[in-house]
């Protein structure tokens, strides 16, 4: 994707995943400070305004 390569180019870390769950688990991984979340409002399971909120 475009945008990821983008960023990663600009030096950022970018987490990519695959859905809503995936993502919960990813940033209980991640051991930094998530300053910007992008993601579909509406997705399998949960909603991006779901994971915006529990992040």
């Amino acid at each position: 994707m475009i945008i990821i390569k983008l960023l990663s180019d600009l030096g950022y870390t970018v987490l990519e995943v695959i859905d809503g769950e995936d993502a919960l688990r990813v940033s209980d991984q991640f051991d930094d400070t998530i300053h910007l979340l992008l993601t579909d409002v509406v997705m399998p399971d949960m909603h991006g305004s779901e994971v915006a909120g529990i992040l």
